[in-house]
């Protein structure tokens, strides 16, 4: 299984050096990301577009963590629950 998942992840990378690859000159271009609010309106200093998309990919994978670990710790502690509850089930059987 472990072969599977590192020829998984391997095909993943050389994808992503592909699509970077064949797209250097279209991402090599600079956008202006520009915020428009009712009271005030914010824009940025151009940023090449590999950047804003690194940028991107970095944030999604940090609130998908975040995510990931707060659902983690909550299925703890309802384990934990559930544990602490099941001898005290098995006790009355007796």
């Amino acid at each position: 299984m472990g072969t599977i998942k590192a020829g998984f992840w391997v095909l993943v990378i050389c994808i992503a050096f592909i699509f970077f690859f064949q797209n250097y000159n279209e991402l090599q271009h600079p956008v202006v990301v520009s915020l428009d609010f009712y009271l005030k309106t914010w824009t940025s200093s151009p940023i090449h577009l590999w950047m804003l998309l690194i940028l991107f990919f970095l944030l999604g994978f940090i609130i998908s963590s975040l995510h990931s670990a707060y659902e983690r710790l909550a299925l703890k502690r309802e384990l934990k629950v559930l544990r602490a509850a099941k001898p005290a089930a098995s006790e009355a059987k007796q």
